[in-house]
């Protein structure tokens, strides 16, 4: 079965008849040195629950040296370092069901997440909805089920970026339709990126921070203001640049606003 399904409106409330899933989804992540905010940020949001396994994959800085290249298609192409992982993850997890997620995530109420997550076992692949524009698929979390079928899948993205050094999420997007997997979009605001609005995002149970800028600083600066509207970030402030963490605090100072906790985002600053 070919192409992109989405489920839509009733099935929000249909997965509720779901129980939690007794084996844990093992979650797998790639992060490094720069992103060790968000490693601890992802981990935070799923600690002490039975509901998932995270093995997250740290890589040193050098392994990212096709990043934020001139000219390139996107500042993240030409990197495939997350397919195999997948590759791997899959061969250990033959007939059972991963997640794959990107590190700049926020994950609220992770046991509603592991009920919801059930309704999708019925896709080869489940990933998020990029925009409210068409159906382009988001990479930035999915649900995959290990098979003969998703692993001809994944073993051709990560060729098709070896060989060419394209954007991961276009080469996904443009392989769909050219192989035998049954694929299927998140719902929203259950799934959502920091760009479909406030409305959504705090509902969300997985919300992914984005960015629009030329430059690591500019984006790591973006990603995490946006955190810092959901999470008190003072406990990790010791991984943040401080540049980044006085722009973050001067928003704050700004606009007068408060941590997830009711207090002056600012106390004690």
């Amino acid at each position: 079965m070919k192409g992109r399904e989405e489920t839509k409106g009733s099935a929000v409330n249909k997965v509720k008849m779901y129980t939690a899933a007794a084996k844990p989804y093992p979650w797998y992540y790639v992060w490094s040195p720069k992103y060790e905010i968000f490693h601890h940020i992802l981990k935070f949001g799923v600690a002490d629950c039975p509901h998932f396994t995270v093995h997250d994959k740290f890589f040193p800085q050098s392994a990212f040296t096709t990043l934020y290249q001139a000219g390139a298609e996107h500042f993240f192409a030409g990197n495939f370092l997350k397919f195999d992982m997948i590759l791997e993850a899959l061969a250990a997890h033959d007939g059972g069901h991963i997640i794959v997620s990107d590190a700049d995530i926020i994950v609220d109420r992770p046991a509603d997440l592991a009920t919801y997550l059930k309704g999708y076992e019925q896709y080869d692949i489940a990933y998020m909805r990029d925009n409210f524009k068409d159906d382009t698929y988001n990479i930035g979390f999915a649900l995959i089920k290990s098979s003969p079928a998703t692993v001809a899948f994944f073993t051709a993205i990560r060729d098709v970026i070896r060989d060419t050094g394209r954007q991961d999420q276009a080469v996904v997007n443009e392989q769909i339709p050219l192989h035998p997997i049954c694929v299927g979009m998140f719902s929203v605001p259950e799934m959502c990126q920091s760009s479909m609005g406030m409305e959504n995002a705090d509902k969300s149970l997985v919300l992914q921070m984005l960015c629009s800028n030329d430059t690591y600083e500019a984006n790591l600066r973006e990603k995490l203001l946006t955190a810092s509207a959901f999470i008190d970030l003072r406990g990790m402030q010791h991984l943040i640049p401080s540049d980044t963490w006085k722009f973050i605090v001067n928003f704050h100072k700004t606009h007068c606003t408060g941590n997830p906790n009711g207090e002056s985002f600012t106390k004690g600053q």
